[in-house]
């Protein structure tokens, strides 16, 4: 994830565009409406770990921020799979 997926930097009016579809839709991003996505992003990922782990598949939570070899790293570290 992105980090202005994570935690957007954005407010006031906006003009978000879907990237696969040009799908767009104008908005106005309220401190209100921003702690409702904030809320709704972190039930989202709380979701896809619960499902991971029900299913005992691994998560990681993998913001672009962190490079991917140091993310992989510490999985594997974490893991004992690598010392």
């Amino acid at each position: 994830l992105d980090d202005s997926e994570i935690n957007p930097p954005y407010g006031g009016d906006l003009k978000l565009t879907d990237v696969e579809s040009n799908f767009f839709k104008e908005i106005t991003l309220t401190d209100q409406l921003l702690e409702s996505y904030k809320k709704n992003f972190n039930l989202f990922i709380e979701r896809i770990k619960s499902f991971c782990y029900a299913n005992g598949a691994g998560y990681i939570f993998a913001p672009t921020s962190i490079p991917f070899e140091d993310i992989i790293m510490h999985y594997f570290r974490a893991g004992r799979l690598l010392k």
